[in-house]
C-alpha cells in the first residue's frame, strides 16, 4: 500500500509538472506580441544603421511581429535575415517579457577601407565588405588588392596596427597595395617610389631597415633617387634606380632584374655603407 501511494505521487507529480510547463507555453503562443524593440550598439563604424533604418527594413520583408501571435514570430529567420546584411556585424532577436521582441543589431565594424577596381569597400575581419559611401566615410588604413592568390587581408592587420601606432610610418604610409603574398608594396607619402615588404613576416626588422634607408641614403641622394626599395631578403635592402615607370604599376617580381648591377643599390648591414656592383663604397 506504501509503494502504491509513492508511485501515484510521483506520476502525478510528474504530470503537475508537464502541465505546469506546457500549459503557459500555449498561452503564450497564443498571445500577440505587443512591442518590438530594436537597439544598435554605438560605435565608430557605419552611421546610417539606426533603428529606424533597420526598422524600415525589416518592413519589406514578410516578417510579422507587432500584432502577431508569438508562436508564429520568425525570431530565428529575423536574425538569420539581418546577419545576411552587408552593414551588419552581429544581430540577435529573441522574446523578452510583456509579450514583446528585441532585436540587438551590431552594424559592421571594418578594418581596412579596400580599393578594388574602381570601388573603394569597407571591410570587416570576417571578410564582409560594404560598399564606401561619402555619406559614411570612416578614416581606415586603404588597402589596394584586386582578389588574385586568395590573399587573405586580415593576415595584414598586426602590420597594420604597427603602422597606426608609429609616429614615423603613420605619417609616411599611405596605402598599402597586394599584388599576392609574397609581394606586399607600401605606398608612401613622398611621390616617386614604392616600397616592396615581401610577406608581412618580419615586419617589424623591415620597418627598421627603412627607416635607417630613410635617414642615412635618401637624405644624401635625393628622395627622388630610387623607384623602388625592396625590403624582401634579410640584412639588406635592394634600391632600384628612378626610371620613368609609373609608380602606381605593379609589375610581377623579378630577382634578377632587380639585382642587375647597373639597375640597382644595395645597402648591407654596415651603417653608412651601400654596396654597389657588388663592391662597398662609403658615403
Amino acid at each position: 500500500m506504501k509503494k502504491f501511494l509513492i508511485y501515484t505521487f510521483i506520476i502525478l507529480l510528474i504530470a503537475y509538472i508537464s502541465t505546469a510547463l506546457v500549459w503557459p507555453k500555449h498561452f503564450a503562443d497564443k498571445a500577440e506580441c505587443q512591442e518590438m524593440y530594436i537597439s544598435v550598439a554605438q560605435n565608430d563604424s557605419i552611421n546610417f544603421v539606426s533603428p529606424q533604418f533597420i526598422y524600415s527594413e525589416l518592413k519589406k520583408t514578410d516578417y510579422k511581429v507587432k500584432g502577431e501571435f508569438l508562436g508564429k514570430v520568425q525570431i530565428d529567420s529575423i536574425e538569420n535575415y539581418f546577419k545576411g546584411k552587408d552593414y551588419i556585424e552581429d544581430a540577435e532577436c529573441y522574446f523578452i517579457d510583456n509579450n514583446a521582441v528585441r532585436l540587438d543589431i551590431t552594424p559592421i565594424q571594418p578594418f581596412i577601407r579596400l580599393l578594388s577596381g574602381n570601388q573603394f569597400y569597407y571591410v570587416n575581419k570576417k571578410g564582409k565588405r560594404v560598399k564606401a559611401d561619402a555619406q559614411y566615410f570612416i578614416n581606415l588604413p586603404i588597402v589596394k588588392y584586386e582578389g588574385k592568390d586568395n590573399y587573405k587581408l586580415t593576415e595584414l592587420i598586426p602590420m597594420l596596427d604597427y603602422i597606426e601606432n608609429d609616429k614615423f610610418l603613420h605619417e609616411l604610409v599611405t596605402m598599402v597595395e597586394v599584388a599576392d603574398s609574397n609581394n606586399i608594396y607600401i605606398i608612401p607619402c613622398i611621390a616617386g617610389h614604392k616600397i616592396n615588404m615581401g610577406s608581412t613576416e618580419n615586419y617589424q626588422s623591415k620597418f627598421k631597415k627603412l627607416h635607417r634607408f630613410y635617414n642615412e641614403v635618401l637624405r644624401v641622394k635625393g628622395w627622388n633617387a630610387y623607384e623602388m626599395i625592396n625590403l624582401k631578403w634579410d640584412h639588406q635592402i635592394v634600391a632600384t634606380r628612378r626610371n620613368a615607370k609609373s609608380r602606381l604599376k605593379i609589375e610581377e617580381y623579378n630577382p634578377e632584374e632587380e639585382e642587375r648591377a647597373d639597375d640597382s643599390e644595395t645597402m648591407g648591414d654596415t651603417p653608412g655603407e651601400v654596396e654597389t656592383n657588388e663592391t662597398k663604397t662609403t658615403n
